[in-house]
């Protein structure tokens, strides 16, 4: 994720991103950790919207919220990165459990099966 474009107007600091945003990646912006800010313009203060993060903002503080936007993506992607591997292999531990689960019991099924002929 990237900022391509911003805009301001009425007080509104509008950060327009390379992707449309998800759950994961909001997720992961309000959980990477120690960050600088003007205060009261966190990352949890925002509003994400498609692929704009808009926030209240002063004339004066502006820039200033965009460059620690900018300094923040890094670090929001990396956790994202992070949350995404986690989240597919938690999926795949269980679909292999699962699957591990289902040959047992068929293994089991031929088993019993085996001495029921008659």
């Amino acid at each position: 994720m990237r900022i391509v474009g911003v805009d301001w107007e009425d007080n509104t600091l509008t950060i327009q991103l390379n992707h449309s945003v998800n759950e994961n990646w909001v997720w992961a912006m309000h959980n990477m950790g120690g960050h600088a800010s003007v205060l009261g313009k966190d990352p949890e203060y925002f509003e994400y919207r498609g692929n704009t993060a808009r926030i209240e903002a002063y004339s004066h503080e502006a820039k200033q919220i965009v460059d620690y936007f900018r300094q923040w993506l890094p670090n929001a992607n990396e956790v994202y990165e992070r949350k995404v591997k986690q989240d597919q292999e938690a999926v795949d531990s269980r679909q292999r459990e699962e699957l591990r689960a289902r040959i047992q019991k068929e293994q089991e099924r031929a088993e019993v099966l085996k001495y029921l002929k008659f």
